[in-house]
């Protein structure tokens, strides 16, 4: 429910963990529109996953998302969304595709007639050689950033959001309300270069102990041409700012995936 609270003159709108005053930036609406979206879907009765473009935030249309089992096959409606029947709390398993984009498959999980988790993210398809490295997380904490530094090279986040000096990597969004996705896509890598790929706790950046960031659900997903190469959960069973993820070199995985503490 969208409850309007009037202070000192200002409108202040309240939904789920949001509350923004207005005037609302282009994140902070389409956050608001996805919550008040799945809240008519489940005032209706029904249960609700919604997908969304890696690149833009943006709800992908006519999407065929097939549930396994006798749950059946859906298009998503202009605002991204399908609604499901009611199911029987437990874990399902879908595929989903779309004109354009990479063809996926997810779970999901339905707890006390509820998925807690029903947002989903969608690439476009790569050209050759390309890559993408796609941030999300839960609706704590607000900001997560997705780095990209090369070896005595550039280092791509929200400081640098255009292209890098060598034209070879952008970022395509920085989300700073929760959720993501925030998406790193590199044309091409060196085969001689290293590639550090990491998530900085932005809105505890000066809380090196904190524990947002271990249980904030976060997940990176990386890309390859048109499939999906790897997926990393964010470790939560230690505290710390900064979450180092992976080296690419060579077009090899180097694992690391741990928490760090950064002052």
């Amino acid at each position: 429910m969208i409850k309007k609270i009037m202070m000192a003159g200002a409108v202040l709108l309240l939904s789920a963990a949001y509350i923004f005053s207005e005037p609302l930036n282009v994140d902070q609406k389409q956050q608001l529109n996805i919550t008040q979206n799945s809240q008519k879907i489940r005032k209706k009765g029904g249960l609700p996953l919604y997908f969304a473009d890696a690149e833009t935030g943006n709800p992908v249309r006519n999407a065929r998302v097939s549930i396994k089992g006798e749950v059946g096959s859906y298009i998503t409606d202009k605002n991204g969304f399908i609604t499901l029947p009611e199911l029987g709390d437990g874990d399902y398993s879908f595929s989903v595709s779309a004109p354009d984009y990479i063809s996926e498959s997810f779970d999901f999980s339905v707890k006390s007639g509820f998925i807690p988790n029903y947002r989903f993210v969608l690439s476009r398809t790569l050209a050759s050689k390309e890559y993408r490295i796609v941030l999300t997380w839960g609706d704590q904490p607000a900001d997560l950033d997705l780095h990209l530094e090369k070896d005595n090279g550039f280092h791509v986040s929200y400081r640098n959001m255009t292209e890098s000096a060598d034209g070879s990597v952008r970022l395509d969004r920085d989300d700073r309300n929760s959720f993501g996705p925030e998406t790193i896509t590199i044309k091409g890598m060196k085969e001689d270069a290293n590639y550090f790929v990491y998530v900085v706790d932005f809105t505890n950046r000066e809380k090196s102990e904190s524990s947002a960031l271990a249980s904030s659900g976060a997940f990176v997903k990386l890309y390859y041409e048109n499939s999906v190469l790897d997926y990393f959960w964010v470790p939560e069973e230690k505290n710390g700012n900064r979450w180092n993820i992976c080296t690419i070199q060579n077009g090899r995985i180097l694992y690391e995936n741990n928490i760090i503490s950064v002052q």
